[in-house]
């Protein structure tokens, strides 16, 4: 993983804001580092996800599988997998 000085933008969350947020980054070639620990997801207990434009009935897992892969297709952003702790 790069030095995080090395990024423009650090997002803290892997969520739907948080993947939004880094796609619209990594659009404008921003360095875009997103940082989360999702081995307990906030919406694990949500089977499906409703009144979402066009994934309407789909689980969060797959929502979330998509958004990373679309996110990852833009070479300016990365995803770290851990926890974001200060330095003290």
């Amino acid at each position: 993983m790069k030095n995080s000085q090395e990024f423009e933008v650090i997002i803290i969350g892997r969520s739907y804001a948080g993947l939004s947020a880094a796609m619209s980054l990594g659009r404008t070639l921003r360095e875009v580092l997103v940082i989360d620990d999702s081995r307990i997801p906030c919406n694990r207990q949500t089977p499906h996800s409703h009144n979402f434009i066009t994934h309407d009935g789909e689980t969060p897992a797959e929502i979330g599988r998509k958004a990373k892969m679309q996110v990852l297709k833009y070479e300016t952003v990365k995803i770290h997998e851990g926890m974001a702790a200060t330095g003290k």
